[in-house]
């Protein structure tokens, strides 16, 4: 028979027994639901006056699903990449009703379709880079020589950010096209500037590599989906310049990342 000192032994140690929580966080799909249909909404609709074609309202709009999984899932506590499934599932269903009955904006159902699938994927996309930016997957992040899941990280918020830079600055500032290149520009060192802060050890080829990634993913949407025609050298300009601005950022990352861990050791 356990004596009263043993029973008080086990019950103070049950405390420190980690507990795993199955199942949805609905507190947080909900959180990403209401911050993500006025974020898609409005980019969307900040967008497409500005740019006749609406391919482009609806590359911003996807995007934006990406954006609030990213919030979600480097805000919320734990793993919360489901939850950006789930709630991208309703964010696109109610992102539609505002667009079509707020604002007058006709959808195609063939575009319904395509959204009520890429939405989910790209808001939980977007939560998988929000956790490893913040930190929630990091053991599982280092991979034996180059970080593959760090090259993903880049380039998923690399070609948000270089869209943003060009077609939201567009939309909004009236400034020449010489600005809206170096806006697009500069995307790519705070990408690769994310990248190398806030991934583990040190990542200078990944960032780089995601840049030269970003702008070929662009080249191929222009040329498929906006049939928008290019010259191949332009391209090729562009994916070397965009390589060496990635590695940049990189740098600038890795080095506040170890000035961090000078001030916080």
């Amino acid at each position: 028979m356990r004596s009263r000192t043993d029973t008080q032994l086990v019950a103070s140690a049950i405390p420190s027994i980690p507990v795993t929580h199955s199942g949805i966080d609905w507190k947080w799909t909900s959180i990403a639901v209401l911050l993500g249909v006025p974020l898609i909404s409005t980019f969307t609709y900040i967008v497409a006056p500005e740019i006749p074609r609406p391919d482009v309202a609806i590359l911003i709009g996807a995007l934006t699903f990406l954006f609030t999984g990213i919030l979600l899932g480097f805000k919320s506590p734990g793993t919360t990449i489901l939850e950006g499934l789930a709630a991208g599932g309703v964010l696109a269903v109610l992102t539609g009703v505002v667009l079509i009955l707020g604002l007058g904006f006709f959808i195609p159902l063939k575009m319904v379709v395509v959204g009520a699938v890429g939405g989910p994927v790209l808001t939980m996309a977007g939560a998988w880079v929000g956790e490893m930016l913040e930190g929630s997957l990091e053991e599982s992040s280092r991979d034996p020589g180059l970080a593959v899941r760090w090259i993903g990280v880049g380039i998923l918020m690399g070609f948000m950010l270089s869209n943003y830079s060009v077609f939201v600055t567009r939309a909004l500032f009236d400034v020449s096209e010489l600005v809206i290149l170096l806006c697009y520009c500069v995307s790519f060192v705070v990408t690769g500037a994310f990248v190398g802060y806030y991934s583990p050890g040190a990542t200078l080829a990944e960032p780089c590599i995601a840049g030269a990634g970003v702008v070929f993913l662009e080249g191929v949407f222009l040329w498929t989906v906006m049939d928008t025609p290019f010259f191949i050298s332009i391209i090729v300009i562009g994916i070397v310049g965009a390589a060496v601005l990635g590695l940049v950022g990189g740098m600038v990352g890795e080095l506040l990342q170890g000035y961090r861990r000078r001030v916080k050791p």
